[in-house]
């Protein structure tokens, strides 16, 4: 069964195919080389025509989102997908948020086969700080889209990315030099990964997103010359240790992304 086939069982029209080779190749997955993004399934959290949601983010309790019943259906489906791609075994990585945990759960319950599995904090949703546990407004979410919002007092755009590019840099691109790796997150970790494309739409409940190699680090030079950018505006006085490297090298984070997230 063919890749672009395989993608079609879903019946997901938001799937990526991201390569700087094949826009959507009739082939099957080399044994290394690919990142298969997959969001978690639907959570107690998400606004729907039942429920309007809620910012979640480092909550305990009864607030913390879970998986509903369509949710573990969304997960037995994307499970499925995985299990007719020739891609496994494959290296997992999981945000430690209890709906990713979940969702990975019900792959391996499903008979998706792993080398290993990581715990990433780096993969997180986006924090929502003092805004956990506010009843979701799209006034607060789409200021949170701006580079500099001034409503949105959790974590920005560019905190995100900084972490994602060292996610990527320090730890996907290695892993892919030895296997294809499956990551298990959320929507504004994917959507960051579509930054520079202009036909990117907001990744849904158990959507899969495949990102080749190529296509990763070319996003990598992308990403680190418009960090560079925004911390060197025009004017500004560009220090000598920023130049080489072209650019801002993240080597490692100023501290550990506290388990957070919103509407996702």
């Amino acid at each position: 069964m063919s890749l672009s086939t395989s993608l079609s069982l879903v019946q997901n029209p938001f799937h990526r195919w991201r390569s700087s080779v094949d826009a959507c190749p009739d082939k099957p997955l080399n044994p290394s080389g690919y990142a298969l993004f997959i969001r978690h399934g639907h959570g107690t959290h998400i606004s729907d025509d039942s429920s309007p949601g809620f910012f979640n983010g480092s909550l305990d309790g009864p607030k913390q989102a879970v998986l509903t019943k369509k949710g573990i259906e969304q997960a037995e489906k994307a499970a499925a997908l995985l299990n007719t791609l020739s891609v496994q075994p494959l290296h997992a990585v999981v945000s430690p948020l209890k709906r990713t945990v979940q969702t990975f759960e019900v792959f391996k319950d499903k008979g998706v086969r792993t080398l290993d599995v990581r715990i990433e904090p780096s993969v997180i949703e986006i924090q929502a700080g003092p805004h956990e546990g506010e009843p979701f407004n799209w006034d607060l979410a789409n200021d949170m889209d701006n580079r500099v919002p001034t409503k949105w007092k959790g974590e920005t755009i560019t905190s995100v990315e900084k972490r994602v590019l060292h996610f990527v840099k320090s730890t996907l691109l290695p892993l892919l030099e030895e296997q294809n790796a499956l990551i298990v997150s959320h929507q504004m970790i994917m959507d960051t990964l579509e930054t520079f494309e202009k036909d990117t739409k907001c990744a849904v409940p158990c959507e899969v997103r495949v990102y080749s190699k190529s296509y990763l680090q070319s996003w990598v030079k992308k990403m680190e010359k418009l960090h560079f950018r925004l911390e060197n505006p025009p004017g500004s006085k560009i220090q000598p240790q920023h130049v080489a490297g072209v650019g801002l090298i993240f080597s490692s984070l100023s501290s550990t992304p506290k388990h957070a997230s919103i509407n996702s």
